[in-house]
Order: structure tokens, then sequence, then C-alpha cells
């Protein structure tokens, strides 16, 4: 504390403070610095007009109340004698380290109320924010368990349906009708390349499947335009996925026509089941394929108008284009014998001609192929008995013709003598 002091009380002063105990740095006499506190008689502290607390040093005199109210009504004013001072300087020290130590404790107060509402607003801040993540969380929750269920309903779907003839409409409709929840698609379809460079495009417009074929290259782009091309109309947006591990280069897509279509939905929704769909497509197509091939060999196999059919290396029949009756090996159910066929192709390793029964001379075509180690062999038999016949018959009609020629020109030559 910076302490004014009259001249005539610096002695007493620094004695006071001595005497009082207190700390030689806390009253500080320095003229160049602003007060804190000005000691004095009357007539030095009416000089200073200032609120600065005062000290009044008197010798006994009485100093008017007049006086003391010039000295400042709300200015701290401490009287005393010189003697007495000591006591003052006592009590101010007192009252200054009281007021410090409350200065202190309000600071204090002040620090922690500061802490407290901070603390509070982190904890509100907090709150908040657990309330948020918590209520992203049963967001989030609800829809995994929402995308489960979706999921698993797709994959019971496809197992059940994958066998069915109209499975990729089936398909088609099925996600159709899923999207169509969260969002507005106009066509749903596959494209799968075929041998002529071309696409053939299945697609599902809401009402039913159409079949295209068509020069659409949906690896390169502006798909949307090429397809406006074949379908005569103007075309949305074209969102397109390759199906991974297909037998054929091939893609699904879907044409969308609103612009704030949740694409990023779309695509999570596709690419989490593009690989179940890929596999279970190209299965059924693959299918399709080998009974396409199959009814197209029966149907061969059948289309033969003489006896044909598969055997193996024990003439078991395989499959025959006549009726088996019960019967599993080929000279059973053909030639009615318990034992090969002594000219049978497959013994003689070659094309041969014999009487498969004593009504019937056929002649033998045949090959042979393998499968699994195994040896197959693929027979037909043409009927060439009335062949036979027609062929002894022209024989006998050539024999008679050239008897009658003969007879003829034997009368010619036997009656010209005669006549002459």
């Amino acid at each position: 504390m910076f302490v004014k002091v009259q001249d005539d009380y610096n002695s007493s002063f620094k004695d006071s403070v001595k005497k009082s105990g207190a700390d030689p740095d806390f009253f500080v006499l320095d003229s160049t610095q602003s007060p804190e506190l000005i000691v004095g008689d009357i007539d030095f502290l009416s000089s200073h007009k200032s609120s600065i607390p005062k000290i009044l040093v008197t010798q006994g005199e009485i100093v008017s109340d007049g006086r003391l109210f010039d000295l400042g009504a709300e200015t701290p004013l401490y009287i005393t004698r010189t003697e007495n001072l000591e006591n003052i300087l006592t009590q101010i020290r007192t009252d200054a380290q009281k007021g410090k130590q409350v200065a202190n404790v309000k600071s204090e107060i002040q620090k922690k109320r500061k802490e407290l509402e901070f603390l509070n607003n982190e904890l509100s801040s907090e709150s908040e924010r657990k309330i948020q993540f918590l209520e992203m969380s049963h967001i989030e929750e609800t829809e995994k368990n929402q995308n489960e269920k979706s999921l698993l309903h797709f994959l019971d779907f496809i197992q059940s349906e994958s066998i069915s003839d109209d499975f990729p409409e089936k398909l088609f409709r099925f996600i159709w009708k899923d999207l169509k929840k969260n969002t507005r698609i106009y066509t749903i379809g596959l494209s799968t390349n075929t041998h002529a460079n071309k696409s053939k495009i299945s697609f599902y417009d809401g009402l039913g499947e159409s079949t295209t074929v068509a020069s659409v290259d949906f690896a390169a782009g502006k798909v949307s335009s090429q397809l406006a091309v074949v379908w005569g109309r103007p075309v949305g947006k074209i969102l397109s996925w390759p199906l991974p591990e297909f037998s054929k280069s091939s893609h699904i897509f879907l044409e969308v026509v609103d612009q704030s279509t949740p694409v990023e939905k779309i695509e999570s929704y596709i690419t989490e089941r593009i690989a179940v769909l890929s596999m279970y497509l190209d299965r059924w197509m693959i299918e399709k394929e080998i009974e396409a091939v199959v009814d197209r060999w029966k149907n061969t196999f059948k289309s033969f108008s003489g006896l044909t059919h598969v055997i193996d290396e024990n003439f078991k029949i395989y499959h025959s284009n006549y009726e088996l009756k019960g019967e599993t090996h080929c000279y059973k159910a053909l030639a009615k014998r318990d034992t090969p066929c002594e000219n049978c192709p497959v013994i003689k390793n070659k094309n041969t001609t014999f009487n498969l029964t004593d009504n019937m001379t056929v002649k033998t075509y045949f090959s042979q192929f393998k499968f699994q180690t195994k040896k197959y062999y693929f027979v037909i038999y043409e009927d060439i008995t009335k062949i036979n016949m027609l062929h002894s018959q022209i024989i006998q009609t050539e024999k008679m013709s050239t008897l009658g020629r003969l007879g003829n020109h034997l009368a010619h030559e036997l009656n010209n003598p005669l006549t002459g």
C-alpha cells in the first residue's frame, strides 16, 4: 500500500509501522506513486480532496464537524493521536488483509462459479451429444434391422422362386415393389450379351416383362440415349451394375425419373444383393439353356426314322427312340436275343449290315464317345429289308427281260431261213 505522509509525521509513522509488526513492504512511502493512504493533520488532509482513505493525526485539539465533512463524507477517515497511530495502522493492515481475503474468497467463488457454469454447459452439451448419438444409434439400429429383415426376405424369396420358369419376372417384380417403398423407379431390367455382339434386354415396367435384342453397350456409357432409340421413347437416368462372376457379360439396370431419387440407398440395396442375385440368375439361365439343349437333343433323337439308341460297353441302353418294354439291353430289346448280335457294330468296331430279326435286315451307323472315363456308343439302324427286296425284284425283272429279248431274237433268226 502506497502511503503519503506529512513530513512532520514521517518519523512517527515509520516507528508506528515497526511497532505494528506489519511487513515492511506493506506500507510503502513513495511520493512518485498514487497514494492509497494519506497521513497528516487537518490542514494537510484538507489540501487533498480525493476519496482516498485518510488518517487525521491530532495533538488533542478539537476539530469541527464542518472541517471533518470537508475531508469527504464518504471517505474512510481515521482520527488518532500520534502515540495511537500504531493501533490505526494495525487496524488498517488487518482490514486490508481481511479485505484481501474476502476478495480472494470472492474471486475463488467467482472462479468456482464460472467453472461450475462451464461444467454445466459441458454436461449439457455432452448430454445433448449423447442424446443425439443415442437417437442416431437408434435410427441406425432400426435401419439395420429393417435392412436385415429385407435381406432375409429377399433370400427366402430367391431360394423359393429360383426354380420357377418365370423367375426373372418374379425377381424384377419383387425388387420393384421393394424399391418403390423409398423411391420412384420406371423400369428394372437385365441385359445379357449374345454371341452376335448384341444384348438381350429383359425389362419390367410395373405391368409386365418384355424382351428385346439390340446393340446396347452398358459398359460404354450413354445408355439412356441407346435405350431411347431401342424403345422409341425418352429414357430417364439409367443406373447399372455389372453382375459379378456371371457366365456371360451381363448388367442389371434401373431407370429412374425423379431427380430427388436417393441414389445412395438404391446403390446400397443393389450392392448388398447383387452377388446372390447374380449367382441365382446365372444358375437359372444355365439350367434353361441346358433344358433347351436337352429338348433339342430329344427332338432330334426322336426325329430319326430308323431305330436309334445310346448304349455303353455292356450294351446297356441309356436312351432310345423306340419302346423298351422293360428291357435294358439292346440285343434283348431289338433282336430278342440273350446274347449280343454277331455282327454288332460295337463288337466289330465298324459299320455293319446284318439281319436284326428274321424279317428285318439293317445297316448300322455308329459313333463312339467318352464320358467320365466310360465309353458310350450312338448307333443308328437303317432298315434295308425293303431295299433288298426291291433289289431282288429288279434283278428278277432284268432276267425276264433278257430272256424275252433272247427269245425274240431267236425267233427272228429262225423265221428268215424258213421264209426264204
